[in-house]
């Protein structure tokens, strides 16, 4: 079993929280009830908890809802072949970018793309599977952290929360982190208050998908599944990120 405690020290006070990864996950394909295999895999770490946060690799998630395509079927146009050519990326998957994006720059071999559903992100959330698939990000990634979030707490009688992530490269450094694509049972934003008075907002949907990522690894190669324990946000499940989204 993956666990990781992390120490937290605001104002002389010890807080602490948990990431543990669930194991056992099993292969995800179309028409999977993500919800239904996290409650059951998770008896293996002892179950839930009220207040626990749950973050799952969006990977799993698009294949459950069909999200995979097959790049052999795809028709593409002159500005995919250019594309392919500045960045060596397959023509096909280039096409993928361009119709998933609203706009995009080229970085080096780097596309950093605006999604059509207001996301920054590396390639459009375009992710290469094998040589013949390729996944996109789910339709509406609140909607299905909805979902699995009510399964979950039917199954378990547990008041919890789900974020869904994605591993995001940057342009500026080598290397890629995690971004929240959906929640469901928190807010996306924790607004916090300075030494000094000042009002900040911290995104904290992104802090705890990167605290996951360290278990979850690129792409849910790891694991696809991570709990975080002993976090006190306040329950919110009317709040979505795409309400939140700048672009």
């Amino acid at each position: 079993m993956s666990r990781l405690e992390f120490d937290l020290v605001p104002e002389g006070e010890v807080q602490q929280f948990m990431a543990i990864a669930i194991p056992g996950i099993p292969e995800i394909g179309e028409g999977v009830d993500i919800g239904t295999v996290v409650y059951e895999r998770s008896r293996e770490i002892g179950g839930l908890s009220s207040g626990d946060v749950i973050v799952i690799a969006s990977k799993i998630i698009s294949k459950a809802e069909g999200r995979v395509v097959d790049i052999s079927s795809i028709e593409v146009t002159d500005e995919a072949k250019e594309l392919s050519q500045a960045t060596g990326k397959p023509v096909p998957v280039c096409q993928l970018i361009l119709d998933e994006s609203s706009a995009y720059i080229v970085r080096g071999q780097t596309i950093v793309a605006h999604h059509k559903l207001g996301y920054l992100l590396t390639s459009a959330g375009v992710d290469q599977i094998d040589e013949s698939h390729v996944s996109l990000i789910p339709k509406d990634p609140d909607l299905s952290a909805k979902r699995i979030r009510e399964t979950i707490e039917n199954l378990s009688r547990k008041e919890v929360a789900v974020v869904i992530s994605d591993s995001e490269g940057r342009e500026d450094r080598a290397g890629a982190g995690a971004v929240a694509l959906g929640v469901s049972g928190i807010s996306p934003i924790r607004k916090t208050t300075s030494p000094s008075g000042k009002q900040q907002e911290e995104t904290i949907s992104d802090m705890i998908a990167n605290a996951a990522s360290i278990l979850i690894g690129q792409r849910g190669r790891n694991t696809p599944v991570v709990v975080i324990k002993g976090l006190d946000l306040e329950r919110n499940i009317e709040s979505r990120m795409q309400d939140y989204l700048g672009g």
